[in-house]
């Protein structure tokens, strides 16, 4: 079991097809270390402020997770939903921010394509056909977890003006309230102790550090 994996080890065994299971954990065995150690809102302004700091991120995603849990426990949307939309709802919540600041996280703030950059993690030429549709469902839910902020409004940025898609299915509807509702400042899910996140922040930093950090300094000195 990888770091990551560790870390949404409770979150991974509300995913109860095992197929899809697999596909979310091959695709968090291939996020960025960054992801770890970073804060929910690089501004400091959309998030509470149990999100900020290193590790911030982390929390957000399995206080998005357990929003998700929770309405999807509800009786009236199991009635709504079958078995497998349920899991794609748990697993576009564990992965709708893996690619937050980028798939290797190359940027110092948000991507805003970062909801389309998940799809990218797992090769569609090495899943079966019926995982290639699992594959579809979750990112075709992940695709919309910014509801109505939507719309790049960064006059600097050469997607100023793009808009993502809006939620339409109660499925997309309940990941982009999930991520809401785990944001919201006046909202706290106690996930971790100090502790836990400490020693978890500690191993993310190491991993982060020997594995970006490190090579793009001695490439850096290879051209001085």
């Amino acid at each position: 079991m990888s770091l990551i994996t560790d870390i949404f080890k409770q979150e991974l065994e509300y995913i109860k097809d095992k197929n899809i299971r697999d596909l979310v954990i091959e695709a968090l065995n291939k996020v960025s270390s960054g992801f770890l150690v970073s804060p929910a809102s690089t501004s400091g302004k959309y998030h509470s402020s149990h999100s900020l700091g290193n590790g911030g991120l982390v929390r957000h995603t399995k206080s998005c997770v357990y929003m998700a849990k929770l309405i999807t426990d509800l009786e009236f949307v199991r009635k709504a939903l079958n078995r497998y939309e349920i899991d794609y709802i748990i697993s576009a919540s564990l992965l709708h921010d893996v690619c937050k600041q980028g798939i290797n996280w190359e940027s110092s703030k948000t991507v805003f394509e970062h909801p389309r950059l998940v799809w990218n993690l797992n090769s569609r030429e090495e899943m079966t056909k019926s995982n290639i549709y699992h594959w579809e469902r979750i990112n075709f839910m992940i695709s919309t977890h910014m509801g109505q902020w939507n719309t790049n409004k960064h006059p600097d940025n050469t997607n100023n003006g793009r808009m993502l898609p809006k939620p339409k299915t109660l499925s997309q509807f309940i990941v982009h309230l999930s991520d809401l509702l785990a944001s919201r400042k006046h909202i706290e899910v106690d996930i971790f102790t100090k502790e836990e996140m400490l020693g978890y922040i500690i191993e993310g930093v190491e991993d982060y550090f020997y594995s970006v950090i490190v090579p793009s300094r001695d490439e850096l000195n290879k051209t001085e």
